[in-house]
């Protein structure tokens, strides 16, 4: 019965089909024959509907055909793989400026292409998603088509928690860069690089008596942490020691009783 054809994709987009006007008939038909006064027909998208509808309001059995439907979703492990891949080695040779609006066109681009627009230009980088018509739905959807593309699990309120497009980049930098360039990963990767292209015999002696004071001055740097965390954890250990433990201490260090 809806004519409109911005009803029908609204409906569409939240994983319910329009009937062909035959089969909906026939089924009414049949319903009425046979006395039945509380049935429902429709055509329902089982890998989108559900995950709108529980977003706000909670179905043990929606939730597992969600479940059952997610795999399939936005292409297979190796598509999901593959554009997440892409995304960070294209962030990775980038300045931070290069990498918020790297990261700010990716947001926008999936933002347009979920509200239904031929372009990113109808996603203003500072207008919060919910002027835009996010809802509840959308949110969802965006956030699955987020995950997937930077491969970062995504919670399903992002778009409330960092209400506009601009913000929600920055927050995906965080995740995707600043956290990367302080792994034990990247670091360590670093070091080999530097080791791979640096060799002393390239440099005069000056300069390789500053460059050696420097790394003792960073390694004297990284054993003074370590050495912090270890007076820590003594000093914790010695608060909720008993007068026992202290005395075998006592033995242990000076061989004294």
């Amino acid at each position: 019965m809806a004519a409109d054809e911005t009803v029908i994709d609204y409906y569409r987009r939240r994983g319910m089909r329009p009937l062909a006007t035959d089969l909906a008939i026939a089924s009414l038909q049949y319903a009425l024959d046979h006395g039945d006064t509380t049935v429902a027909v429709a055509d329902i998208d089982w890998e989108r509907f559900p995950a709108g509808f529980t977003a706000q309001r909670p179905s043990p059995l929606l939730s597992g055909l969600a479940a059952a439907a997610s795999p399939g979703a936005g292409g297979g492990p190796e598509d999901t793989a593959a554009m997440s891949d892409s995304l960070r080695q294209r962030l990775a040779t980038g300045t931070p400026a290069q990498q918020h609006q790297l990261l700010l066109h990716h947001v926008r681009t999936h933002a347009a292409a979920i509200l239904g627009h031929p372009t990113v230009d109808a996603v203003p980088p500072a207008q919060p998603f919910q002027e835009l018509g996010f809802d509840s739905l959308t949110a969802v959807e965006f956030g699955q088509r987020l995950s997937a593309g930077t491969g970062v699990d995504l919670p399903p309120t992002l778009v409330f928690d960092h209400p506009t497009p601009k913000e929600l980049a920055d927050f995906l930098r965080e995740r995707l860069v600043e956290g990367e360039l302080t792994s034990e990963g990247h670091l360590l990767s670093e070091l080999d690089r530097w080791d791979a292209v640096c060799k002393p015999s390239a440099v005069d002696e000056a300069a390789r008596r500053r460059i050696t004071g420097r790394l003792r001055l960073l390694l004297a740097k990284w054993n003074d942490s370590e050495r912090d965390t270890e007076r820590s954890a003594a000093h914790g250990e010695l608060e909720t020691a008993t007068a026992e433990d202290i005395f075998d201490l006592i033995s242990d260090e000076f061989g004294k009783s």
